[in-house]
């Protein structure tokens, strides 16, 4: 009994060790950084806008001028999530970043283009 406690505390505590080790790091953000503008939308939205701080905010905006929303976001390696409180409730937007850094994409298609 005791040994296959010890085996189950091993396995738990390597099972920890290599997620740790393994965890997609963090990645310098700098070219995200400023303005992105809606490029691409397959439902045919209105043109908006997202801008990206170096404080990990970002700004959703309908205009240059006016944010509807400040949101924060992390960004990983080939993925940038946004996430905004929406009524009290957590929502969060998944966005795929192209290999050259120049596009954000969306689940339904849609893509943001540096300014």
């Amino acid at each position: 009994m005791k040994v296959v406690l010890l085996f189950v505390m091993v396995a738990v505590i390597g099972f920890f060790a290599v997620s740790y080790v393994y965890k997609e790091k963090p990645e310098n953000a700098l070219w995200l950084h400023g303005t992105w503008q809606l490029a691409y939308d397959p439902d045919g939205n209105v043109k908006d806008y997202m801008v990206f701080d170096s404080a990990g905010q970002v700004a959703l905006k309908s205009n240059l001028r006016n944010a509807y929303a400040t949101c924060q976001y992390a960004s990983k390696i080939g993925h940038v999530t946004i996430s905004c409180m929406v009524k009290g409730k957590e929502r969060k937007i998944a966005l795929e970043v192209s290999p050259d850094n120049n596009r954000l994409t969306n689940s339904s298609g849609a893509y943001y283009s540096k300014m």
